[in-house]
């Protein structure tokens, strides 16, 4: 996912979730966060402490040791059920999109 601020995540919490990858190709840049770098943020700080926070404003993390530039946004406009939601939503999301396209979002169907 080539993410140099655009959101990765915003999600309707409901029961069947679906990840769908934003239309725009991925391409290369300088500014892209590593899948390594996306699935440590959401796995060991966001899911952690916001699964079940309302909470609609995006959280901006960096990547690959560089602090001055937004890598990647995350936000949600619900809550999950459980932690392990919150984790398999952003798995889903992340491992369906991250090469191929700019990002993606979960929803309900």
């Amino acid at each position: 996912m080539h993410l140099p601020t655009l959101p990765l995540l915003a999600t309707l919490i409901t029961p069947a979730l679906s990840a769908i990858c934003y239309t725009q190709p991925f391409s290369t840049g300088k500014n892209c966060a590593s899948l390594l770098s996306i699935k440590n943020f959401y796995s060991l700080q966001y899911c952690n402490y916001r699964w079940n926070v309302l909470y609609g404003d995006w959280d901006h993390f960096t990547s690959d040791n560089v602090s001055s530039v937004v890598r990647a946004s995350v936000g949600k406009t619900g809550t999950f059920d459980s932690i392990e939601d919150c984790l398999d939503g952003f798995q889903d999301v992340v491992e369906t999109c991250h090469g191929s396209f700019v990002g993606g979002v979960l929803v309900g169907g």
